[in-house]
């Protein structure tokens, strides 16, 4: 109870898991109405405040959350690929996990031992992925021809999200490593973040309430 009562002294910690908890009360009050994309996405989102959790307790009892955070993060990337693959039905895709792995087997040989420093250089790397993986779903939709709304595809929202993130991510990361703590610029990427993570988890509110339309519907000629 100590280490829940101090994990929501803090307001972002509160807000991130009102958040949480709104998107999964959403998803899980409309789960027979889900396609298979969002179903995937709502158990993943059922997991992260356990993992949020551990990852706390496992910061304050070894001093190290990395052994929690680290697979955690590549769980995260599958999950993404492997919705954008049943989304646009290209196997090619999963290409970008496996390309995951090897980068953050070679950085953590050689750049960022494995669980001694954060693979922050494999966060990054997953981003930059996350924006091509929504560019290519993008084109799939135009190239679909389909007679629904972009804005009726949960994943369109979910990839919204997760665009907003990767870039606030890759430029707050870059700001924080130029920035010394407690400037302008390190408090402007910190907050950027911060919200950049808010509107992540939002976006899995609409994805929920959208009408749940897929590029692999029979309405849209495939």
């Amino acid at each position: 109870m100590e280490l829940i009562e101090k994990y929501f002294q803090r307001n972002d910690h509160l807000v991130y898991f009102l958040i949480l908890l709104i998107a999964i009360g959403i998803g899980f009050y409309r789960y027979r109405l889900l396609n298979r994309v969002s179903s995937i996405y709502l158990w993943l989102l059922a997991i992260t405040p356990i993992v949020e959790l551990l990852a706390a307790y496992f910061a304050r009892e070894y001093k190290n959350n990395l052994y929690i955070y680290d697979p955690f993060r590549l769980i995260e990337f599958w999950v993404i690929v492997w919705t954008y693959q049943i989304e646009i039905g290209v196997k090619k895709l999963y290409l970008f996990f496996a390309g995951l792995i090897l980068f953050y087997i070679f950085n953590g040989l050689f750049w960022q031992p494995f669980f001694q420093f954060s693979s922050s250089n494999t966060w990054m790397m997953s981003c930059l992925m996350n924006i091509c993986l929504f560019g290519i779903y993008q084109v799939a939709y135009f190239r679909n021809s389909s007679p629904n709304k972009i804005g009726e595809h949960p994943l369109f929202w979910i990839g919204c999200g997760w665009l907003i993130f990767s870039i606030a991510s890759i430029l707050s990361f870059g700001f924080m490593m130029k920035s010394t703590e407690n400037t302008f610029w390190h408090d402007v990427a910190k907050y950027s973040r911060e919200y950049s993570n808010y509107l992540l988890y939002l976006s899995f509110i609409p994805a929920f309430l959208s009408p749940q339309k897929s590029l692999n519907d029979p309405a849209t000629g495939k």
